[in-house]
């Protein structure tokens, strides 16, 4: 038998149970694979054992510029959004205060680039890892974190952390942010392709594919994109968040596209960009 193995590189309740119970109705099936899944860190199969193995993890993690993964699924978007998180002791009302006195940590280089441009009187935000930065917060706790949608936090909110999602204009997400990937860095079998598309969610990937294509289009010297996140707050109405970053000064730029379509939306967005940086020129 051919074992068909999810690698999750994440502890995010969310994809794990979703993973989890599809696993579970296959292998209830009458499936002639046997499906497992497992973590990041788990050991390889025996070579004995012929094994299909596929990667959960962020869709933003894959670099739209280049095919190092076959996409096979995309998953419904979450929220995508950044989350700042403050020790018990301050409260949301306190966020101004908190943010003059604590130091602050990210997981993320964008994260850290978009607070100095928005706060630029504060200090630099801390970048530390992701499986290193909840058991440092916990311990010190004097510290407050602006978390990337992906990392699990619920040991900070079980622990009385207080949290507030930030609005995309200000701390705009990567391309592909909200949803999960899965893919596989060889070829994908036949005969495996339209099961494990039954985890695709077509509506999210109308906007993830936007957001991707803005990245692979994007061709201005000097700047690169470091978010880029497109919303659908209701029906026939879009609005898409852009961050640019400029290589040589470090400057931060923000551009909202609001739009009624999504047809042109990569070269209407690419116009905008052309006129703003045209105005407000280094």
């Amino acid at each position: 038998m051919v074992n068909v193995r999810f690698t999750i590189q994440s502890n995010q309740k969310f994809i794990r149970q979703l993973i989890e119970e599809f696993v579970q109705i296959k292998n209830d099936s009458d499936s002639p694979f046997r499906w497992s899944c497992a973590g990041a860190e788990s050991e390889p199969e025996s070579s004995e054992k012929k094994t299909v193995d596929f990667f959960v993890l962020p869709l933003q993690k894959l670099d739209a510029n280049k095919k190092t993964h076959h996409i096979v699924s995309v998953t419904k978007r979450l929220s995508g959004l950044d989350r700042l998180l403050l020790p018990p002791q301050f409260f949301k009302k306190n966020i101004p205060g908190a943010l003059r006195t604590l130091p602050l940590a990210t997981t993320e280089e964008r994260i850290q680039d978009q607070f100095v441009q928005l706060i630029p009187e504060a200090d630099v935000p801390a970048i530390l890892p992701e499986n290193e930065v909840l058991d440092e917060l916990l311990k010190s706790g004097d510290r407050a974190l602006i978390a990337p949608w992906h990392l699990p936090v619920n040991r900070l909110l079980e622990e009385g952390w207080n949290s507030l999602v930030l609005h995309p204009s200000e701390f705009t997400p990567e391309a592909g942010s909200g949803c999960w990937a899965i893919a596989r860095k060889e070829e994908v079998p036949d005969d495996l392709i339209q099961t494990v598309r039954e985890l695709h969610h077509p509506s999210t990937v109308v906007l993830t594919n936007i957001e991707r294509k803005f990245v692979r289009e994007f061709n201005k010297p000097d700047w690169k994109p470091l978010g880029v996140f497109l919303q659908s707050p209701a029906e026939d109405k879009y609005e898409l968040y852009l961050c640019l970053k400029h290589g040589k000064t470090g400057s931060v730029e923000y551009i909202d596209y609001p739009s009624s379509t999504i047809g042109d939306m990569v070269p209407e967005a690419l116009k905008m960009v052309d006129i703003h940086i045209e105005q407000n020129s280094i």
